[in-house]
């Protein structure tokens, strides 16, 4: 893949370098592609398991974001560094293949970890997917802020 690194906080980067390597989960959501749907790019396994309407969006930057957007298995740890990773080598495998089957668009992925609302000692992590035109100025994916967020950017068209 010929995207850019990660960009990512300071939070970010001590915790994707506090362990080892992270397999991705669900390997079959990148082999299934991609569909466009007025504009929006989705993957196409993870709109099989949403349940909105098109309609209720006015913009495709929305529902890319809505329907490629998923929490991060955390198989019982809940420990950051985990879900970090594991949201970031999924996202990797699927810019690849983005790459790969959807020439003239570029994507962005954007991988967050933050404290359960209820339960801060616990933590959930959160991957989603846009297209790269939306990703900064409509959707406001930026690195403000001091918890940990990754960027990771498809090859650009």
């Amino acid at each position: 893949m010929e995207g850019t690194g990660p960009e990512c906080t300071p939070a970010a980067r001590a915790l994707l370098m506090g362990g080892g390597p992270a397999r991705p989960y669900w390997p079959h959501v990148p082999g299934q592609g991609w569909v466009s749907d007025g504009g929006a790019l989705l993957l196409r396994a993870l709109l099989r398991s949403y349940h909105g309407r098109r309609s209720a969006f006015g913009h495709p930057a929305d529902y890319e974001s809505a329907v490629n957007g998923r929490g991060v298995p955390d198989d019982g740890t809940g420990d950051p560094g985990v879900l970090l990773r594991r949201g970031t080598a999924f996202a990797r495998s699927v810019l690849a293949a983005a790459e790969r089957d959807v020439p003239g668009r570029s994507v962005t992925a954007r991988i967050s970890v933050a404290p359960v609302l209820d339960s801060p000692q616990e933590h959930t992590g959160y991957v989603t997917f846009a297209s790269s035109r939306y990703a900064g100025e409509r959707l406001r994916w930026t690195l403000e802020g001091d918890g940990p967020v990754v960027l990771l950017r498809g090859p650009g068209v």
